[in-house]
Parts: structure tokens; sequence; C-alpha cells
């Protein structure tokens, strides 16, 4: 009998996300924000279900021209890879090479994750309202506020 390895399963379970029609990109165009493209990304699922909502976050870090220094995505995809894939970066690399993906995706999946996470308790810190889920919603409904959004889908 094969022994099956848990990066095999991390493997499959990481492919569960995409299909064989969508392999060939990493990202597909939904949306355009103020005339800049807005992606979904196709096999990473992203903690903001909304593309929308995610670049309009993604781009309130670019005009407060905030900087995200590589030395942080990379501990977080360290971190992923001894949490996910034992430690060992080959399996992270096969799961993606499966998906047709590249590490440099992941590494920007990764520094938008961290963006997505970071900004709004920033926000919420540096101003006079709490950090909360409603809070978080005024504040993204805020940033749609004057944005000229046409979905492409």
């Amino acid at each position: 009998m094969k022994s099956v390895s848990l990066g095999a399963i991390a493997s499959v379970a990481f492919l569960v996300f995409a299909d064989s029609a969508e392999a060939a990109d990493a990202r597909v165009k939904v949306a355009l924000l103020d005339g800049a493209p807005v992606y979904h990304w196709r096999v990473f699922k992203s903690r903001y279900s909304d593309d929308i909502d995610r670049a309009l976050v993604l781009r309130e870090f670019k005009r407060r021209g905030f900087t995200l220094p590589d030395k942080f995505v990379e501990k977080a995809l360290q971190r992923k890879i001894t949490e996910k894939y034992n430690g060992d970066k080959t399996n992270l690399e096969r799961s993606l090479q499966h998906a047709g993906k590249t590490m440099g995706d992941y590494r920007q999946f990764l520094a938008e994750e961290m963006i997505l996470a970071a900004l709004p308790v920033f926000v919420a810190r540096h101003s006079k309202d709490d950090d909360s889920p409603a809070t978080r919603a005024e504040w993204i409904a805020s940033l749609r506020e004057g944005a000229n959004i046409k979905l492409v889908r």
C-alpha cells in the first residue's frame, strides 16, 4: 500500500479552489475601480469575499503611502510553510505548480492578505472609533463613496 504524505494531502486541499479552466491565470479581472483593474484570486481564498472591498482596502493602503517590507511577507511565507506544509517548501512549490501558480503569485497574495488584516485595525486604532465589524463596514462604505466601480463579469 502506498503511503500518502501530509504534503500530498495539503496539495489536494490547496487545489480544491481551482478547476482546470481556471488554472491558466492566477487572477481574473472582475471590475474596474476608478479605471484600475480589480482582480479575483482564482486559487487562493481571501479574507474578503467581496473583491471590490478588497481592492478598496488595498487602494487605501497605497493612497496613504504605506509599504509592506518584504521581510514580513517572507516571515508569513515561512509560517505557512511550517504550518501547512510540514516545513517543506518543496510541498508548497508542488502545490503551486499543480495549480498553475507561481511562488510570486503566492507571495503577492500573502502580502495583500497581510495588508487586508492590518489596515482596518490601524485605521480603527488611529481614530475615535472602535475596531468592530460594524465600524469596519462603515469604513469600507466610506471608501466606496465617490469611487467609480464598473463590473466586467
